[in-house]
C-alpha cells in the first residue's frame, strides 16, 4: 500500500510540469491567434455567406448545367454540385483521368489537379477535395494579405485590404475550386518567407506558384531583389541566387516533360486551337475589348463591362503602388499585369477571366486599403459586396459564362 502511495506522489511533479507547459503553450497562442483572429473570422464569414446562399439559390432555381463527377447526396447537392462549373471540371477530369492531348486540358498546370488526387482518398469526394484545397487555402491567402498589409502599410490596414479581397466583385472564384486562392497563398508566402531570410522556402513556393498557374514564374522578380538585398547587407552570399535559377529551371524542365509524355503540341497552339485565345502585343486585348464592349449590353454579357473596367481600375493605381509600396510588391504588380496583358481571349471576350486575374494582383488591394481608412470611403465595400453577390447568382444558376 505504501508503494502504491509513494508512486502517486512521485507523480505530481510530472503533473505540474505538464500544467506549466500547457500554460505556456496557451500563452504562445493567444498573441499568435490575436494578430490572425480578423482575416480568420471575416474569411470564414464570408465562407459560410456564400455556401449558404448558393444552397438557396440551388433550392430555388435548381439548375441543370454539365457536370463531370455526380453526387447525388443532399449535402453534396447543395454544397458541392453547385459549384462545379468550367475549370473546375478540367481539373477534376485531370485529377482522375490524368493528362490528354484530345480536348486542351493539357494547359492547365499540374499542382491543383494532382493535390485533389492525392488527397481525394481521405474523403473519397473529388470535389469536396477540390472545394477543401481552395478553401484553407483561401484562409491562408487571407491572414498572410492581413500580416504583410499591417507590416507594409500601417496598423489595421490589413483589415480594409482582407475586406476589399473578400468583397471583391469577382471573389466568388476565391471561394470556388479554381487556383486563385491557392496561387495566392503560394505568393503571399513567398514574400513572407523572403522578408525573414528563408529563401530556401521562398524559392519552393516559387515553384509551387508557377507550376499552379504558369505565371507565377514572375515570382523569381522580387525574390530576386530581395536576395540582392540581403547580398547587399552581406548577410547571405552571393551562391543565394541560386533559389533564383532553380525555379525557371524547375518549369523549363516541366515544360520539357510535357512535351515528350504529356503534349508534344506548345501551349500557344493549344490555347489557340480549343480555347480560343492566342498571345498578342501588350494591351491589344483591351483594344479589342473595346471593339465589343457596345454589343454586350445584354445582362447576360455584362462580365465583359466587369473585366473591362476592373482591369483599367488596377492599371490605373499602378502607377501608386510604384510610388508607395516597396518595390518588391510594385515588381510582381507589373511583370504579372504584363503578362496579362498580352492573353487575348475569344472574339467575343477578349478579356475573358481578367476579372478574376484581378484577385492575384494583391498589391492592389494593400494600396486601396490604404487609401479608404476614412468611413466615408469605406462606403465602397458596399457596391462591392453587391456585385459579388450578383456575380455568385449567375455562377451558381449558370445565366452566363463568368470565368
Amino acid at each position: 500500500m505504501n508503494q502504491e502511495t509513494n508512486k502517486i506522489i512521485d507523480l505530481k511533479p510530472y503533473i505540474h510540469q505538464i500544467r506549466f507547459r500547457i500554460h505556456d503553450t496557451a500563452g504562445l497562442i493567444q498573441p499568435a491567434w490575436e494578430k490572425i483572429k480578423f482575416p480568420f473570422i471575416a474569411y470564414w464569414i464570408f465562407r459560410f455567406y456564400y455556401s449558404i446562399l448558393a444552397a438557396f439559390l440551388t433550392f430555388l432555381y435548381n439548375p441543370t448545367y454539365p457536370k463531370f463527377v455526380n453526387y447525388s447526396d443532399p449535402f453534396s447537392k447543395y454544397f458541392l454540385m453547385n459549384w462545379q462549373h468550367w475549370d473546375t471540371i478540367w481539373y477534376l477530369k485531370i485529377a482522375l483521368q490524368g493528362y490528354q492531348i484530345s480536348d486542351g486540358r493539357s494547359v492547365f498546370p499540374p499542382i491543383y489537379p494532382y493535390l485533389i488526387r492525392i488527397l481525394s482518398g481521405l474523403s473519397g469526394n473529388y470535389l469536396l477535395t477540390a472545394m477543401a484545397i481552395s478553401t484553407l487555402a483561401g484562409c491562408c491567402a487571407v491572414i498572410l494579405l492581413y500580416l504583410i498589409t499591417n507590416d507594409v502599410i500601417e496598423e489595421k490596414s490589413g483589415q480594409m485590404a482582407v475586406l476589399l479581397l473578400l468583397s471583391f466583385p469577382t471573389s466568388i472564384f476565391f471561394f470556388s475550386a479554381y487556383t486563385e486562392s491557392l496561387f495566392l497563398a503560394f505568393s503571399l508566402g513567398v514574400f513572407v518567407a523572403a522578408k525573414n531570410g528563408k529563401f530556401g522556402l521562398a524559392c519552393i513556393l516559387v515553384i509551387l506558384a508557377a507550376l499552379t498557374r504558369y505565371q507565377g514564374i514572375v515570382l523569381v522578380l522580387p525574390l530576386g531583389l530581395l536576395i540582392w538585398e540581403s547580398v547587399k547587407s552581406k548577410e547571405v552570399s552571393r551562391v543565394t541566387f541560386v533559389y533564383v535559377i532553380i525555379p525557371i529551371l524547375s518549369l523549363l524542365i516541366f515544360l520539357w516533360m510535357r512535351s515528350q509524355w504529356l503534349d508534344p503540341t506548345p501551349i500557344e497552339k493549344v490555347y489557340e486551337q480549343y480555347w480560343e485565345s492566342r498571345f498578342g502585343f501588350p494591351g491589344e486585348n483591351i483594344l479589342a475589348s473595346l471593339l465589343i464592349l457596345p454589343k454586350s449590353l445584354n445582362i447576360l454579357y455584362f462580365i465583359n463591362w466587369l473585366d473591362f473596367s476592373l482591369l483599367v481600375i488596377v492599371i490605373l493605381f499602378t502607377p501608386l503602388i510604384i510610388k508607395s509600396l516597396p518595390p518588391e510588391y510594385w515588381l510582381y504588380q507589373v511583370s504579372a499585369l504584363f503578362l496579362l496583358l498580352l492573353r487575348v481571349g475569344p472574339a467575343g471576350s477578349p478579356l475573358q477571366g481578367m476579372g478574376r486575374y484581378m484577385l492575384l494582383m494583391f498589391p492592389f488591394f494593400m494600396i486601396i486599403s490604404r487609401n479608404i481608412q476614412r468611413k466615408k470611403n469605406r462606403l465602397i465595400l458596399i457596391p462591392c459586396f453587391f456585385l459579388s453577390t450578383w456575380m455568385l447568382a449567375v455562377f451558381i444558376i449558370g445565366l452566363g459564362i463568368v470565368s
